[in-house]
């Protein structure tokens, strides 16, 4: 599970599409602590087009879960859902 500590929306310059960037903290994977990584990771997540104003002040600080689907040998997120409303 990760933990959403903030979040940033931008519109970009190049095609003029708005984006939401989530910064969310989380446990390091098993391989990770087996290649001697230590506390928390931190990272940033692209949420998809249909979620671009779903996250509000409000969840910071809430875990959230996140679902992906698989497409061309990548993982794409394709819902979030905050937990503990």
């Amino acid at each position: 599970m990760s933990r959403l500590v903030g979040y940033k929306r931008f519109v970009s310059k190049k095609n003029g599409k708005e984006f939401c960037v989530a910064n969310v903290v989380g446990e390091y994977g098993a391989r990770e602590k087996a290649n001697g990584c230590v506390g928390e990771k931190i990272e940033e997540i692209f949420l998809p087009e249909e979620k671009v104003s779903f996250l509000q002040p409000s969840h910071i600080g809430k875990e959230i879960k996140l679902e992906y689907e698989l497409s061309g040998g990548r993982a794409y997120i394709v819902d979030i859902e905050i937990l503990g409303k």
